[in-house]
C-alpha cells in the first residue's frame, strides 16, 4: 500500500478507534440505565442524567461518523477504493490497515446491535413503568373524589 493511501487508512482508524470507545460508553450506560430501572429504587434523576449523557455520545458519535466519512470520502475519491469488498465475507488480503479497518466496523456494528438491543429492553421497561404510574395515578384520583362523611356528635343536640 502506498504511504500516501496508508496515511488515510491510519487516520481512519484513528476514528473508528474514537468511534469504539465512544460505543463502549455509551453501552455501559445503557446497561446502567437498564440496572436502575430493575431496580425501581425512584432514582429519577440519576436515570435522567444518564439519559442526557447518552443523549451527548450520540452527538459525539455522529461528530465521529462525520469525520470518518469524510476521510472514507477521500479515499474512494482519489484512488477509486471499494469499501463495501471488504465487508464481503469472503473477502480476503494481507494489508493489516485494511484488516483492522474491517474488524472495526464489524466491531461497531455488534456493539450497535447490543446498545440497539438496551435500548428497547430500556423503552419497554419505562412504558410498562409508565402505565403503572397512570394506574396509579388513577387510583388517587379516584380517591380524592370520595367524600369522607364525619358522624355526627350525638352529644351536641
Amino acid at each position: 500500500m502506498r504511504d500516501d493511501v496508508r496515511d488515510l487508512f491510519c487516520g481512519l482508524l484513528n476514528g473508528l478507534e474514537s468511534k469504539t470507545a465512544l460505543l463502549n460508553s455509551l453501552l455501559v450506560k445503557e446497561k446502567a440505565l437498564s440496572e436502575l430501572i430493575k431496580s425501581s429504587n425512584d432514582e429519577d434523576d440519576e436515570i435522567l442524567n444518564i439519559i442526557n449523557s447518552a443523549a451527548a455520545l450520540i452527538d459525539e458519535i455522529n461528530a465521529a461518523d462525520y469525520s470518518i466519512s469524510q476521510i472514507r470520502d477521500e479515499i474512494i475519491r482519489k484512488y477509486r477504493f471499494d469499501f463495501n469488498k471488504i465487508l464481503n465475507k469472503n473477502f480476503k488480503t494481507e494489508n493489516t490497515e485494511i484488516i483492522n479497518y474491517r474488524n472495526s466496523v464489524l466491531l461497531h456494528e455488534d456493539l450497535m446491535n447490543e446498545i440497539i438491543s438496551y435500548k428497547k429492553q430500556n423503552n419497554l421497561k419505562m412504558e410498562a413503568y409508565q402505565q403503572d404510574l397512570q394506574v396509579q395515578i388513577s387510583e388517587l384520583e379516584r380517591m380524592s373524589k370520595i367524600k369522607i362523611i364525619y358522624p355526627k356528635d350525638l352529644r351536641s343536640y
